[in-house]
């Protein structure tokens, strides 16, 4: 959340005029971070600078242990999985030269990104074992899915939110 936060300072202080009112909006996983930026807000970040007055999140996994268990289903497996981390994959290789040797930790940090495995990866849940939960400082994947799920936070949020999610979502239950 602290990228979104510089990036919402930035922009009220270029971009909005005082006294405006500003609404983000975020889907699936950009709509987790939307939710735990607004939990924060009212909980441990207070800087008007980087306040957001309403929020709307769509198609969110809220608890994403959960998201992950539903993602190795059969279809979800075989279709969304393989094809969003086929995605990840071609992005990474793309940027893999950024992860060479150690690589600094979004906790201050090192860590070490096995380019060859990540490449290797036809899951989600291999690239965040690989990439993410390294990148974030957590032992495992199942640590870094517990610590990011929104769900946690919802109830701290003290602006107006709306969640978005269809009952049938093949991602996020």
């Amino acid at each position: 959340t602290c990228d979104v936060r510089q990036a919402l300072a930035h922009c009220k202080q270029h971009f909005v005029a005082p006294g405006t009112r500003v609404a983000v909006m975020g889907w699936s996983n950009g709509g987790t971070i939307i939710n735990n930026l607004l939990a924060e807000q009212a909980t441990t970040h207070f800087d008007d600078a980087h306040r957001v007055d309403a929020g709307v999140t769509l198609a969110t996994p809220l608890n994403m242990p959960g998201s992950s268990k539903h993602l190795q289903r059969w279809f979800q497996r075989h279709v969304y999985d393989r094809a969003i981390a086929s995605n990840l994959v071609n992005n990474f290789s793309q940027a893999q030269h950024l992860f060479e040797g150690e690589v600094d930790t979004w906790d201050g940090g090192k860590c070490t990104i096995d380019s060859k495995a990540l490449l290797q990866c036809t899951t989600i849940e291999g690239i965040d074992h690989e990439l993410t939960r390294k990148s974030f400082g957590f032992e495992t994947v199942a640590d870094y899915y517990s610590h990011a799920s929104s769900d946690q936070r919802l109830k701290d949020v003290d602006v107006p939110l709306l969640l978005l999610s269809a009952i049938d979502d093949p991602i996020a239950p």
